[in-house]
């Protein structure tokens, strides 16, 4: 009986050990279920105040946004743009929460429909990244010239290159502006179009002026005729910098000239 009753004992105590194992293993799992849940909920709080806020940001980004814009066809840039001002803007739009993701949350916890929520962060996305490519094209080809242009709107005769101004730099940003079809993307044409007749230009006559002159020896090619037709053309030059160079080495040909025909002078004039 004693040894009956000393098995029971120990019985008795694993089964009270195992239950109270087990009711705090309960407790827990309760405590963790309860804890998920008041996560979670508190997760759907802060998305659904959340979201209210982004609808008011939307609003408030995409009136900054037209701000950098001549006007409100949204075509042109506005002159005092800066691009810290569209890096800014950019930050701000990538960190809009507009899916369920940026909450933690699946799509079917979400309190409020945001669909259109996320639809609006892409035209906003699409329009920033249309200002950052026109600022970063009319950059490109304001290094290219003497002045910035007062209105990208319209070309003017103060559209003069400078010595960055190439071909192939230009043919390179023509490329980049074909791909849009608006009054931008036509005016910018314009631009590049005169800056290529001025870049056309300069290579004609630096490649003449090459062709007459090897050193210091004048070529078959370095005539009078020749000669005064590359004169007349750097007079077309509107970079006064670029025309001074070529004149210089125009006018050192001419003294060349000058000394070849004072030569065959003193050639003929020697006693036979």
């Amino acid at each position: 009986m004693n040894n009956f009753g000393w098995v029971n004992m120990n019985l008795i105590k694993r089964v009270g050990c195992i239950a109270v194992i087990g009711s705090s293993l309960l407790i827990c799992f309760l405590g963790v279920s309860m804890n998920a849940e008041q996560r979670r909920q508190q997760k759907i709080d802060y998305a659904e105040i959340t979201i209210r806020n982004e609808t008011e940001k939307i609003t408030f980004l995409d009136k900054q946004l037209s701000k950098l814009y001549k006007d409100e066809t949204e075509e042109f840039l506005t002159e005092s743009i800066e691009e810290v001002q569209i890096k800014q803007l950019e930050s701000k739009i990538n960190q809009l929460k507009t899916e369920a993701s940026d909450f933690g949350l699946k799509s079917e916890h979400l309190p409020l429909d945001i669909s259109q929520l996320s639809k609006d962060k892409q035209v906003l996305l699409s329009k920033v990244a249309d200002i950052k490519t026109k600022y970063t094209i009319q950059q490109q080809l304001q290094e290219m010239l003497v002045q910035a242009p007062e209105n990208w709107d319209s070309t003017s005769d103060t559209v003069i290159i400078n010595e960055n101004a190439t071909v192939e730099n230009l043919l390179k940003l023509h490329n980049d502006v074909v791909q849009f079809n608006s009054l931008w993307s036509n005016s910018i044409s314009a631009f590049l179009n005169e800056m290529n007749v001025q870049v056309k230009l300069y290579n004609e006559i630096e490649q003449g002026i090459d062709k007459m002159i090897d050193g210091q020896a004048l070529t078959s090619e370095a005539t009078l005729e020749t000669f005064i037709h590359h004169f007349n053309l750097v007079t077309q030059v509107k970079n006064t910098t670029l025309r001074k160079g070529l004149s210089e080495r125009l006018e050192q040909i001419d003294q060349l000239m000058n000394a070849q025909i004072v030569g065959e002078e003193n050639l003929l004039e020697e006693p036979i």
